[in-house]
């Protein structure tokens, strides 16, 4: 019996170790991504202006897709424009849920330190969630 150690085990070993973690990462990313695409594909409503968006998963599973939105509608009118559709959650047995939220304080000074920034237009967040 040969005794030496084949030159090509090592890269091998390597490449599954490397798959094996790439993978299921590159899979929840994709699902992350395609969850935040349905709000940021949906019609945005008339005189509404896209400032910014941005998807996050924390530490709990909660998935959150946020947009800027420079607009005068209410809350209330941009919870229920945005709520015609039924979104697909990012997993298997998570809810979807739409909120809006108008800046805080802090929120708004980021904003105004932005080139994005129009004197006297109102901001307000939407989030579309998955938990």
């Amino acid at each position: 019996m040969n005794d030496k150690v084949k030159p090509w085990i090592l890269p091998v070993v390597l490449l599954a170790i490397f798959l094996a973690m790439w993978l299921p990462n590159r899979n929840e990313n994709t699902r992350i991504n395609n969850f935040a695409q349905q709000i940021y594909d949906h019609d945005h409503p008339a005189y509404t202006g896209l400032i910014a968006r941005d998807v996050a998963k924390d530490l709990n599973g909660v998935t959150t897709a946020a947009i800027l939105l420079q607009t005068d509608l209410s809350v209330e009118e941009l919870v229920e424009f945005y709520s015609d559709t039924e979104y697909e959650p990012v997993e298997e047995g998570q809810t979807v849920t739409v909120e809006v939220h108008e800046l805080t304080e802090k929120q708004l000074k980021s904003v105004q330190k932005s080139m994005l920034y129009v004197e006297g237009a109102n901001y307000k967040y939407l989030y579309l969630i998955s938990k």
